[in-house]
C-alpha cells in the first residue's frame, strides 16, 4: 500500500517539478530536444520499429495540464515508434527507454505542434513538457527471446501487459482496438475505431476468432495467425498469398 506521504511527494514531484530541477542529468539532442530520466528500467530498449506502449503527462510551460493517459478512465498509449504515428519529438525522446523507465521530455514546437498548434488545446510554437514511462516495448512481427508465447487453436500469443477480470469467450461480444503487421514489421493497417463483434460469429478470419479468445479487459496480446487461419492461399488486398498475419490487439 502506498502511504499518503509517498502520495504526497508523487503529487508534487508532478505538479511542481514537471520541468527540469538541479537534480536532474539533462541531455540535450542535436535537433534541440532535451530530456532527463528519472527512473532507469531494464529489459529491451525502445528503438525504431517497435511498439512502444507508455503512460503519460503532457503541460505546457505554464504548467497547465493538457491529456494524460494516468487518468482512472484512460488505458495505456500504444505507437509504431518511427512510424510518424505521433509527434516527432515522441519518435526521437522516448529511443533508448526500457520497460519501467520514466523520462522528463522538452519537445520544442519543432518537433511538437509546430507554429499553428492545435486550436483551443495547445497554442502556436508551444513547447511542451512530458512525463512519460514506458510499460513495455517489443517488435510487433516477432517474439523476443524473453517472450514465451502460447499456441491457442493454432495461433501463436503472447500477453504484453496483462488485463483483469475473466478471458473472453466464444459467444462474448468484446470491443478491441487492433493493428495488422507484415512479417517484416511493416504496419499493414491500424484501426481508428473501435472493432466490436461476437467471437466466433464467423464474421470475421479464424485466427482473428482464436487471438481474441481469453484476453481480459486491459490485455495487450501480440498475435502471429498461419496463412491456413488468415486469407490462405489467395491473400486478399495488400496480403499475399500464404502470407502469416501479425495482429496486435488490445481489448477494451
Amino acid at each position: 500500500m502506498i502511504s499518503l506521504i509517498a502520495l504526497s511527494l508523487l503529487a508534487n514531484m508532478t505538479t511542481q517539478d514537471f520541468k527540469f530541477t538541479d537534480q536532474d542529468k539533462v541531455t540535450e539532442t542535436p535537433t534541440g530536444l532535451k530530456y532527463a530520466d528519472l527512473k532507469l528500467g531494464k529489459g529491451p530498449a525502445v528503438r525504431a520499429g517497435y511498439l512502444a506502449i507508455v503512460h503519460y503527462t503532457l503541460r505546457l510551460e505554464d504548467g497547465k495540464e493538457i491529456d494524460s493517459s494516468r487518468k482512472p478512465d484512460r488505458t495505456p498509449f500504444s505507437f509504431l515508434v518511427g512510424a510518424k504515428q505521433v509527434i516527432a519529438g515522441w519518435d526521437e525522446g522516448l529511443v533508448g527507454m526500457m520497460p519501467e523507465g520514466r523520462r522528463k521530455l522538452r519537445i520544442p514546437a519543432a518537433l511538437g505542434y509546430g507554429a499553428k498548434g492545435i486550436q483551443d488545446v495547445i497554442p502556436g510554437g508551444a513547447t511542451l513538457w512530458f512525463d512519460v514511462e514506458v510499460l513495455a516495448t517489443t517488435p510487433p512481427a516477432q517474439f523476443l527471446d524473453s517472450e514465451k508465447p502460447v499456441e491457442q487453436e493454432g495461433v501463436k500469443v503472447f500477453d504484453v501487459l496483462k488485463g483483469e477480470g475473466e478471458g473472453a469467450k466464444r459467444g462474448e461480444k468484446v470491443r478491441m482496438m487492433y493493428s495488422l503487421y507484415a512479417p517484416d514489421g511493416k504496419l499493414i493497417e491500424r484501426g481508428r475505431e473501435p472493432l466490436e463483434w461476437t467471437i466466433g460469429d464467423g464474421k470475421l478470419i479464424k485466427g482473428f476468432d482464436a487471438a481474441a479468445t481469453g484476453m481480459r479487459k486491459g490485455t495487450l496480446r501480440k498475435a502471429l495467425v498461419p496463412p491456413k487461419l488468415g486469407y490462405g492461399a489467395t491473400g486478399a488486398g495488400p496480403i499475399g498469398p500464404n502470407q502469416p498475419l501479425s495482429f496486435v490487439l488490445e481489448r477494451l
